[in-house]
């Protein structure tokens, strides 16, 4: 039996309106937990991002990787406040040559570590 008053280590991030938000673009997202849902459209970004690595620097189309991290951005984020899909604004940006594929990457691992920290369990 718990000590009265002791900090109890519960199972269920934040949820909601408490989740973390990022920017992207100048539209506001919220990150999502990477759910049983969640997992499996990052594992099909996966499946592109892995494909896009393993061709030949000849046969090799930027876009697609644009499109895997596109895909993977719209799994991790909710559009709040009339924000395009994720994918459907970094595409866009692509195209408009306004986006850098050197920031994808890094972008994609730090929503990565808000979602999983959003869904830590406190300690204190």
């Amino acid at each position: 039996m718990a000590k009265k008053n002791a900090p109890v280590l519960t199972l269920g991030g934040a949820s909601g309106p408490e989740r973390p938000l990022v920017e992207v673009f100048g539209h506001e997202y919220r990150v999502r937990s990477v759910t049983k849902s969640v997992q499996a459209k990052l594992q099909r970004a996966q499946v592109l991002l892995n494909a896009f690595v393993k061709k030949d620097d000849d046969d090799a189309d930027t876009t697609e990787m644009v499109v895997g991290f596109g895909d993977a951005f719209s799994a991790l984020l909710e559009p709040t406040n009339g924000a395009p899909d994720a994918k459907a604004l970094v595409l866009e940006k692509w195209d408009a040559d306004e986006l850098s594929v050197g920031l994808l990457r890094p972008f994609f691992d730090a929503i990565q570590e808000k979602s999983v920290e959003a869904d830590r369990p406190p300690t204190a």
